[in-house]
């Protein structure tokens, strides 16, 4: 069979050997993992909780928390250092993190009292996502074990590629259904109900993709030491820096997206849902774009580039509106085109800066910076909404829009010093520019960014 692979140069024939068989899996999981996920997060875990009653705070900390749960990954690199059965605590976390997810709509069988509901979904909410973040520790590491350097480039472009087709036609599918339900709970326990079955799934396909598993890598100096060892590497930590204050940038005004459209502007969910359609196309189109990109021009000057259109996407927030929804069309275009570049090559990046076989470690410290940088911007976010005077002109009509203009004036300075300012604080070249494939020596998409092309 002469099958060809989107994203890749092989076709499935030259994948019928056991390793061959499991990437195959593993992009088949991931298009299914992705599509459960989309459908617990975002839009539809903010309105869920708008309908039961949580304010503006609550729904912009829950729709973060997924990321500020990240700071769980240190402690989790620890627990993958001491355990030898690494299948099993995947699949562990997994479920029980899909099961909390998923089980909050289903709360109202228990009590019909809407308040009630506000804390035990957010503490279900909170633990699932932690849960969820620890399993992605170890799920990263699982996929770069798995799938030989040799085969990883064309391998995690394909994997790309269909999980975001996955998640797009999910979030599209489902959005118009909870419009067609009027937003009511049947709606939401279809949705819920639908993204658990799809959970269960994945669990299947991870437990038997993680059977060939090889051991853990050896640990020869004592915990301390190791713990700290990142924060010695100049070059990581000037990375670590950057991505901790962009991060915590964008979540200044992106953890309230989606409260502000649904609530604040008034948008439906199969609305919002077209409109993404914008941001999925145009990630899944500039993903192939962006390794052609950095063949010619090397991998910080796209990673500059893809920051400045990240940045940008906020300006057109700035000027949303209940008039100006339109603006979301552009909008999701730049975002899709700034993420599709900026995940991998952050990846990319650091996966070339650190040494192979602290891969753990050194991931844990970068997804715990995000998290900390996603728990620090929605209280932030807050206070400026309250401190900046009610805005209610013709060019500002919410409070909301200027914390969009805060964090494109923070991301534009930081991303200036980053990549031009003194040498002391800039990203440095890790290897000589060449031809070089964009996320080779990679490992799965950065799920915290894969959360904000998400949530819409």
């Amino acid at each position: 069979m002469q099958i060809k692979i989107p994203g890749m140069k092989k076709t499935l024939s030259d994948y019928q050997d056991r390793t061959g068989r499991i990437m195959l899996l593993l992009i088949f999981e991931g298009m299914i993992m992705n599509a459960s996920f989309v459908l617990t997060q975002g839009v539809f875990l903010s309105g869920y909780i708008i309908k039961i009653g949580g304010n503006d705070f609550l729904v912009g900390m829950l729709n973060s928390s997924l990321n500020w749960s990240l700071l769980v990954s240190i402690p989790a690199f620890l627990i993958y250092k001491r355990i030898k059965n690494r299948r099993f605590l995947l699949v562990t976390l997994l479920l029980f993190s899909r099961i909390l997810i998923c089980g909050i709509v289903f709360l109202p069988l228990i009590t019909m009292s809407h308040g009630a509901m506000l804390l035990p979904s957010s503490i279900m909410v909170v633990l699932g996502n932690t849960f969820w973040s620890a399993y992605m520790v170890g799920y990263m590491v699982m996929i770069v074990d798995l799938v030989p350097s040799e085969k990883r480039n064309g391998f995690m472009f394909t994997r790309m590629l269909t999980l975001r087709i996955a998640f797009s036609v999910a979030a599209v599918a489902m959005g118009y259904l909870l419009d067609y339900f009027t937003k009511s709970m049947t709606g939401f326990y279809i949705i819920y109900g639908f993204s658990f079955a799809l959970a269960i799934a994945d669990v299947i396909i991870i437990w038997i993709s993680s059977k060939s598993l090889p051991k853990q890598e050896p640990n020869s100096r004592n915990q301390k030491e190791n713990i700290l060892e990142p924060l010695k590497h100049r070059n990581y930590t000037v990375y670590l820096a950057f991505i901790f204050v962009l991060y915590f940038a964008f979540s200044i005004s992106n953890s309230y997206t989606p409260v502000y459209l649904l609530k604040h502007v008034g948008l439906g969910y199969g609305l919002i849902s077209t409109m993404n359609i914008f941001m999925y196309t145009s990630l899944i189109i500039f993903t192939s774009v962006w390794k052609k990109v950095e063949k010619k021009i090397g991998m910080l000057n796209v990673f500059m580039i893809c920051a400045l259109i990240m940045a940008f996407e906020f300006i057109f927030y700035v000027f949303i509106s209940k008039q100006t929804y339109l603006l979301l069309i552009p909008s999701s275009i730049i975002s899709g085109a700034g993420n599709a570049g900026f995940n991998v090559v952050a990846i990319n990046y650091r996966y070339s800066i650190i040494p192979a076989e602290k891969r753990t470690l050194y991931e844990s410290w970068n997804v715990a910076l995000v998290g900390g940088a996603f728990l620090l911007g929605p209280f932030v976010g807050n206070e400026l909404l309250h401190l900046i005077p009610q805005v209610n002109g013709h060019l500002f009509t919410s409070n909301f829009q200027i914390l969009y203009l805060v964090s494109f004036i923070i991301a534009i300075i930081l991303i200036c010093l980053t990549f031009k300012g003194p040498s002391r604080i800039r990203l440095i070249q890790a290897e000589p520019v060449s031809g070089s494939a964009i996320i080779n020596n990679s490992a799965i998409i950065n799920n915290s960014m894969e959360k904000r092309d998400q949530d819409g």
